[in-house]
């Protein structure tokens, strides 16, 4: 009965869409960044690189949204999910001026 639990709410979990975020080379110069966001219907990346303008992704088959980027320096980032905010999980994080979280990449 615990087993029978405990699996029906990981399935509820993973139906759910929990995101996932990741950041893979894709060659000596760039960066692919992908969030797995199935339930979305637009994903939108922000970054310092050059002031927070909005900028489509790209939806796989899988359910992943993907952009790819300069690897070269640090930049600051975040995303708008459905025009919303959203700042997935990632190892480094700051506030902004306006007291807002960004995720950070170190090269």
């Amino acid at each position: 009965m615990k087993q029978t639990f405990f699996l029906f709410i990981g399935l509820l979990l993973g139906l759910d869409g929990c995101a996932a975020h990741a950041l893979k080379k894709a060659d000596n110069d760039s960066i692919k960044l992908s969030l797995h966001m199935p339930r979305a219907a637009s994903v939108r990346f922000l970054s310092s690189l050059d002031g927070f303008l909005a900028h489509e992704t790209r939806r796989t088959a899988m359910g992943f949204w993907e952009i790819q980027l300069p690897a070269a320096k640090p930049f600051h980032y975040f995303y708008q999910v459905d025009g919303s905010f959203y700042l997935p999980d990632c190892p480094l994080k700051e506030y902004d001026d306006l007291g807002t979280r960004n995720c950070i990449y170190l090269p």
